[in-house]
């Protein structure tokens, strides 16, 4: 045996991929509370930069793609969705008949609700 030390091996995280910082004009324009991090009052966050798709366009586009066979990627994974609900998983039956059905909605029935009596407000409608 030899009594060398082996080097170890350093473990490097891949690092995360950050989101394109839009442009400086409107990131002037947002101001935030220093103490707080909150929005200053009068001053908004830019919204989606125009010509922007959402997340829903993206994946309606890669579902509509066709294979050599003449099905779509959107088929496929209804197919496999419908293998599944037949295999007995719970979770894809739920998922096939809310498609069809439109998902239960969830109901409170309240017999007796509670009153409330609110005291009058003695101060002209003034907030402190």
């Amino acid at each position: 045996m030899s009594s060398k030390k082996q080097p170890t091996k350093k473990v490097v995280k891949p690092k995360a991929k950050s989101r394109p910082k839009r442009a400086s004009k409107t990131e002037s324009q947002v101001k935030r509370d220093n103490e707080t991090g909150k929005f200053v009052k009068g001053t908004r966050p830019p919204g989606r930069p125009k010509g922007s798709v959402s997340l829903v366009a993206q994946l309606r586009k890669i579902l509509q793609e066709q294979y050599a066979d003449g099905t779509t990627r959107g088929q496929r994974v209804m197919e496999v969705l419908l293998k599944r609900a037949n295999d007995g998983d719970i979770a894809a039956i739920r998922t096939v008949l809310e498609r069809i059905d439109g998902k239960v909605p969830d109901t409170l029935n309240v017999v007796n609700p509670p009153q409330f009596v609110l005291p009058p407000n003695n101060e002209g409608g003034k907030r402190k």
